[in-house]
């Protein structure tokens, strides 16, 4: 298996206090070309049972500037299916928590 390189990429990442594991992670690789994100690859750990990839966010970011609009708008579209709930976030938290951290790492990203 290969993957092309990514021009941009970024982690963000809600620590465990303790475990310093992730409570919510997002994982987000861009390639950017003359300002305009032609390729995105965005993933969340920790929200739930598994690693899941965040394919709207994903639609939401292709062909777009990267400025402030295109990462909220793209950030709102982070959803995950089945949220864990447990004493270190209930679901509710932890879904936003997944939009906030989307934002960031697609944020961090863009900057690069």
């Amino acid at each position: 298996m290969s993957f092309d390189r990514p021009s941009r990429a970024a982690y963000a990442k809600l620590r465990h206090p303790a475990s310093h594991f992730a409570i919510v992670g997002v994982a987000a690789s861009l390639t950017v070309e003359d300002g305009v994100c032609t390729g995105a690859r965005v993933a969340v750990t920790g929200a739930s049972t598994h690693a899941q990839r965040l394919g709207a966010v994903e639609d939401a970011l292709r062909g777009s500037r990267l400025d402030g609009d295109a990462i909220a708008a793209a950030s709102d579209a982070a959803d995950v299916a089945e949220v864990n709930s447990d004493l270190s976030g209930s679901e509710a938290y932890r879904r936003v928590m997944t939009r906030v951290f989307t934002g960031r790492a697609i944020a961090a990203a863009a900057a690069r």
